[in-house]
């Protein structure tokens, strides 16, 4: 009797690792349909090849797509990254920035699956939403435009659940050096009150803007004192494509200033309520829930959040169904995953973008916090301390 239980034990295990297949054909699948994307299609990896590829003599700054118009908005030490793509031919780095972002993409999810604090009773769930996720809108778009979130994306949540606590903040800082709005995550830190880790994503930041100012100096003057501040190069504030709270304060019928006023307010008001939700869930010991709850809130209070940008809402969505046992919570996951994927010219669509500023302000306030295992001491260690006193009062009450 026993080798027959051991054998189907072992049957079980072999068919949930065949699961595991689902994110890998997935992975396969996005790939296979962008792999012959037009210039169009990839029109933002085109800006970054040629704006870097040509830059002398003239400024970084100064390239504009020959048809499009747009130009390259990054800092400059996001041109000093991307140079070594440009010393092989655009179509060889084209086919690598495609595949490089699919294997970020994947494995973003797979280090949000792996750092789940409660997994659904199904176990084939996390490959199946591991799947999905390679399929939703910011995974398909980014990787289509040639894109550079799922990197950042994946280099920020490495800094919190990946990243030794004395090297922490350094991953957070290179890439807000890249592109600015991961720098927000610095409150992951702030809130569990790791002042070491924040001096050390500044200093990381710090270091290598100075870096790319010895690389690029005149560019680098020309960023940080003009092109910072001209957010007409990046789009336009109302945007309909925009999934930032900022697209819904320019309707508004005031002036300029009192617009910007209210999104400055707004804005602040939300960092508040990020960061109180963000200790709440490190006390916990749950520090996917508190990254996600942050950078869902910098994505909401950006002027401009583009749908390629919104890769922390799909932690989001696994964070939702938790254990799967709860109706409500999966009928919450539906609706954001409903949000996340457009089948028709993903990221264009203005109901869709309306739907999903709401969808991050509502998972900055109302996203469930479950509680993280015991033994995973959250970033400042009072979490897990915090749980344990309870755990053992329970034992206590409970003789």
């Amino acid at each position: 009797m026993q080798p027959t239980v051991a054998r189907w034990k072992n049957l079980g295990a072999r068919r949930d690792l065949l699961w595991w297949l689902l994110p890998v054909a997935a992975t396969v699948y996005v790939v296979a349909k962008l792999w012959a994307a037009g210039e169009y299609e990839r029109i933002d990896f085109h800006i970054y090849f040629d704006a870097v590829r040509g830059w002398k003599p003239d400024s970084i700054y100064d390239y504009h797509h020959p048809e499009m118009g747009l130009g390259f908005t990054y800092p400059p030490l996001a041109a000093l990254v991307l140079a070594p793509l440009t010393l092989v031919p655009f179509d060889i780095a084209e086919k690598l920035w495609l595949i490089v972002g699919a294997a970020a993409s994947l494995a973003f999810l797979l280090l949000t699956a792996t750092n789940l604090p409660v997994r659904p009773t199904w176990k084939p769930t996390v490959p199946v939403l591991v799947a999905v996720g390679m399929l939703t809108t910011p995974v398909f778009l980014t990787l289509r435009l040639g894109q550079i979130n799922a990197l950042l994306s994946l280099a920020v949540l490495a800094d919190v659940v990946v990243v030794r606590r004395r090297f922490a903040g350094a991953l957070i800082g290179l890439s807000g050096a890249v592109k600015l709005t991961p720098m927000y995550a610095v409150l992951y830190f702030a809130a569990a009150r790791r002042w070491r880790s924040v001096a050390v994503a500044f200093a990381s930041f710090g270091a290598c803007s100075i870096a790319a100012w010895a690389w690029f100096p005149e560019d680098s003057v020309r960023y940080w004192t003009v092109e910072l501040f001209a957010t007409d190069r990046v789009g336009d504030l109302a945007s309909g494509y925009s999934n930032s709270i900022r697209r819904i304060i320019e309707l508004a019928p005031f002036a300029t200033g009192v617009r910007t006023a209210i999104w400055v307010v707004a804005s602040v008001a939300i960092t508040v309520v990020v960061v109180r939700r963000a200790r709440v869930a490190l006390d916990r010991s749950n520090r996917l829930a508190a990254i996600t709850i942050v950078m869902c809130g910098g994505l909401a209070v950006a002027p401009i959040t583009w749908s390629h940008h919104l890769y922390f809402m799909l932690p989001a969505l696994f964070l939702l169904i938790g254990s799967g046992a709860s109706m409500a919570r999966n009928l919450w996951a539906a609706g954001l995953f409903y949000l996340l994927v457009e089948t028709a010219d993903p990221g264009q669509d203005a109901t869709w973008t309306f739907g999903r500023i709401v969808a991050l302000l509502l998972i900055v306030a109302f996203l469930p916090i479950d509680d993280g295992p015991i033994e995973s001491v959250n970033s400042d260690g009072r979490g897990a301390a915090r749980l344990l006193r309870v755990q053992r009062a329970g034992e206590v009450l409970g003789r």
